[in-house]
């Protein structure tokens, strides 16, 4: 097993300037190593997860930005994620005033589960979501947006119209 060192050396010099010797401290990082090997092992899964996640994972800050959106947007909607990150989350709502009213809801319960939304593809199609949200708060408890995923219901909602006019 290996061991990982911190090396300091520093110069001995005698009266007249001259390096005569050396002075080395010595410590043990191992420690440290091993808990750095696991947040990257730690960061590399969820982030494989998060990569290859069907449903659609968000975060938008308390403006309505995207901070964060997981790469699976692109096969619903034809934005890739770099579009969408930075932006206005109305950007994909086929009605902006859809998120006055998840918002909403969300103020009112703390959270939603399967509430439908109208979004749009990069090309105007109509998408039907079913969001999973709530609010995101920092790590002193102060809401600095919401998070949540989003789930493409547009066939179940074709075959509901379907079955209604038959």
């Amino acid at each position: 097993q290996f061991i990982y060192v911190s090396l300091t050396i520093s110069p001995i010099k005698d009266a007249t300037g001259k390096i005569v010797g050396a002075s080395t401290v010595t410590r043990d990082i191992s420690g440290h190593k091993r808990v750095e090997e696991a947040l990257r092992e730690s960061e590399n899964k969820y982030r494989k997860i998060f990569e290859n996640v069907q449903d659609v994972f968000y975060q938008a800050d308390n403006e309505g930005n995207i901070i964060d959106i997981s790469p699976s947007i692109e096969r619903y909607s034809g934005y890739p994620r770099g579009e969408l990150i930075g932006k206005p989350v109305e950007k994909v709502y086929f009605n902006p005033e859809d998120r006055i009213g998840l918002l909403k809801a969300i103020r009112e319960k703390g959270e939603v589960i399967d509430y439908e939304l109208r979004l749009k593809s990069k090309d105007n199609r109509l998408i039907y979501a079913s969001a999973n949200a709530h609010i995101l708060f920092d790590s002193s408890g102060k809401p600095i947006g919401v998070e949540g995923s989003l789930r493409d219901i547009t066939e179940r909602k074709r075959a509901e119209e379907a079955l209604k006019e038959n």
